[in-house]
C-alpha cells in the first residue's frame, strides 16, 4: 500500500458534511504510506502512514478542534483502519502519532479558516478563474499555493512554485 482512497457507502455524505459544518460519523479518507516508496524514513522496519480525513473549516463554529474532538476522529479512522487487510493491529502498534487540525493549519502556515484545500470549489474559483500566480497591478507581487491557480494538491501546489518561479526569470529578462 503506498496510496489508497476509503469510501464508505455514504460518501456523499462525507462530502457534504465538511460543506455543512459536521463531522462524519465514517470518514472516507486518503492514506499515504511514503515509507513503501523509502523505509529509510522509519526506524526499525516501521510503517509511516498518514491518513487525511476531509472535515470543515473554521468558518464552521460548531466544531471545538480539543482532545476530545481529535480522539473521538482518531478513533473512528482507527475502527476503519483495523477492517484493512494487513491493519487488523494497527492500534497495537502505533509508536508515534501526530495530527494536524484546522487550527494548526490556519495558525502554523496561515491558511485562511485552516482550510487544507485552499478556495472552496466553485465555477468561480476553479481553473482559470482561480486568483492568478501574479497581479497586474502591482510588479513583482506572486502567489503561490493551493488557492491560486492552477489550484489544490501537493502536485499541483508544487508546479505553481515551478510557474511561479517561471515567471519570476521571465520578467527579469
Amino acid at each position: 500500500m503506498s496510496i489508497m482512497f476509503i469510501f464508505y457507502d455514504n460518501f456523499k455524505d462525507n462530502i457534504d458534511y465538511a460543506f455543512t459544518g459536521k463531522l462524519p460519523i465514517e470518514p472516507s479518507f486518503y492514506i499515504y504510506s511514503p515509507t513503501q516508496i523509502d523505509q529509510s524514513m522509519a526506524i526499525n522496519n516501521g510503517e509511516i502512514i498518514n491518513v487525511v480525513v476531509r472535515v470543515p473549516n473554521l468558518l464552521f463554529k460548531g466544531i471545538e478542534w480539543d482532545n476530545h474532538t481529535i480522539e473521538t476522529m482518531r478513533d473512528r479512522i482507527i475502527k476503519t483502519l483495523k477492517n484493512i487487510k494487513g491493519l487488523e493491529d494497527i492500534e497495537d502498534n502505533i509508536e508515534f502519532v501526530d495530527y494536524l487540525t484546522p487550527i494548526d493549519l490556519k495558525e502554523d502556515y496561515n491558511s485562511y479558516a485552516g482550510a487544507a484545500f485552499g478556495l472552496s470549489p466553485t465555477l468561480t474559483q476553479t481553473n482559470y478563474f482561480r486568483p492568478h500566480l501574479k497581479l497586474d497591478t502591482i510588479n513583482n507581487l506572486y502567489f503561490v499555493g493551493a488557492s491560486v491557480h492552477p489550484g489544490p494538491g501537493v502536485s499541483i501546489v508544487l508546479l505553481s512554485s515551478k510557474l511561479v518561479v517561471q515567471e519570476i526569470l521571465k520578467s527579469e529578462k
